[in-house]
């Protein structure tokens, strides 16, 4: 069977799963992009930051090395070298003093078909996929932004399974250490240890049951990025002082 006949195997058994991802992806793909425009323009006259580039795709042999580096005895088993970790709208990656730095990373995930698949006569689907799939996710960017000074990783979540008062919220707060949702987290966090006083990453959390829309979206990218942006332009200052 053709790859194009499964697609339309799997969007015809599965249409409203299928339409939401869609749809959920083509937001966060096209804010983006207009992030990255926008960007561009802001920063034309700042001669310490010179490119801007989207990157779908990191690889696991990436997340390996940087493993490695953090403890030699981690990073030392992929079952296929050709796996990697896309998030819905990539990654945004600034040259800044010449380094490279990820300033924005973020995915979408819309739960709550079951209004949709009753009306369709369709059995009702289990809660928590999304949740699930988004915290699977979040382990990954967090190793791939090990060593990155800031962590401009955000989550939308959106759907009638996240309406006020849901237990599926309460599941979404493992993710931000309980922090308020719909708030920009963008410098890690201190946290009290065992041995001492640790450094956090926490993503930024927006959810609600209505959908995200591109302007949204485009806003909160924005306040992400200008923010990473500022705490590298610091740092390299720092550095070069």
């Amino acid at each position: 069977m053709s790859n194009s006949i499964k697609l339309r195997k799997i969007i015809s058994e599965h249409p409203i799963q299928n339409f939401n991802a869609i749809q959920q992806q083509y937001i966060v793909e096209r804010a983006m992009q207009l992030t990255k425009i926008k960007l561009k323009k802001r920063y034309k006259n700042n001669s310490n930051i010179f490119d801007f580039q989207i990157e779908k795709n990191v690889d696991k042999t990436k997340i390996s090395e940087k493993l490695k580096k953090a403890n030699s005895k981690c990073g030392l088993f992929i079952s296929n070298f050709n796996s990697f970790i896309s998030p819905d709208a990539g990654f945004l990656y600034c040259y800044i003093y010449g380094h490279r730095y990820c300033i924005l990373s973020a995915e979408a995930k819309k739960q709550g078909t079951n209004k949709d698949r009753i009306k369709e006569g369709l059995p009702m689907q289990s809660l928590g996929n999304a949740v699930e799939r988004a915290s699977k996710n979040l382990l990954e960017i967090k190793n791939i932004l090990r060593f990155e000074r800031c962590f401009p990783y955000v989550i939308f979540f959106s759907g009638c399974d996240f309406k006020e008062g849901s237990s599926i919220r309460d599941r979404i707060t493992a993710m931000n250490f309980m922090r308020p949702f719909n708030k920009i987290e963008v410098e890690r966090v201190i946290m009290r240890s065992y041995d001492g006083l640790r450094e956090e990453q926490v993503p930024s959390v927006f959810v609600r049951e209505k959908q995200w829309s591109i302007r949204e979206v485009f806003d909160i990218f924005m306040k992400i990025s200008n923010k990473s942006i500022k705490i590298y332009l610091n740092e390299e200052k720092k550095e070069i002082n």
